[in-house]
């Protein structure tokens, strides 16, 4: 219970281990998810980059979990892509977050309103109501912990993490019990930033004429 901040790539994979995951698979939907909101110009919707982005991630965490052998399957009740993992019946949930998202002192909670289908999904235990329903294919579905893999990119940081909710709110999840905050990922580098404190610096520098 608690916040959950590693400060090295093996203890951030620790704690993605005992949940399914692989620290390269998240690496790679954040990266593709973030280039491909890239891909609009200004003359696209508003809410075209944000959108495709998510798409992306929803895609990639399908693709990158089976061939990474991960064990994750995909549900789509009430049209929304639910991840679950039938070793530890944890469910996972891909969304975007308000500028908390990633900030251990504050409460962040989920960035737009996800309309009925996807408030319905939390009880009031922060666990997925639907489940031990049927799904579209008419098979039964068991979690025993949700989690949701919440996101906001800030000044080419995206900032991510995984958290159990406790309270939803107006169609927004305003609450969590349990939150694993991972390093900020950097996009430039396409990976997550984290200083293990067992390599040099390598810095470079743009000397600017005056």
């Amino acid at each position: 219970m608690g916040n959950h901040q590693p400060k090295s790539r093996a203890e951030l994979a620790s704690l993605l281990e005992v949940i399914g995951l692989s620290i390269e698979c998240v690496e790679i939907l954040i990266g593709v998810g973030a280039a491909e909101s890239r891909t609009f110009s200004r003359a696209a919707p508003l809410a075209a980059s944000e959108y495709m982005r998510w798409a992306r991630m929803v895609e990639h965490f399908q693709l990158e979990s089976t061939a990474q052998g991960l064990g994750w399957l995909r549900y789509n009740p009430q049209n929304l892509p639910v991840f679950v993992h039938p070793k530890t019946q944890i469910g996972l949930v891909i969304s975007s977050g308000d500028e908390y998202t990633g900030v251990s002192f504050a409460n962040p909670s989920t960035r737009n309103p996800k309309g009925t289908s996807f408030a319905r999904t939390i009880d009031p235990d922060g666990q997925l109501a639907f489940f031990g329903t049927l799904d579209d294919e008419a098979e039964m579905i068991e979690v025993s912990d949700m989690r949701v893999l919440l996101y906001q990119e800030r000044g080419g940081l995206v900032f991510t993490e995984l958290s159990r909710p406790s309270i939803v709110h107006a169609g927004r999840i305003v609450a969590w019990d349990d939150r694993v905050i991972f390093p900020a990922f950097d996009v430039s580098a396409n990976r997550f930033v984290i200083d293990d404190g067992d390599t040099e610096a390598d810095f470079t520098f743009t000397i600017a004429r005056r």
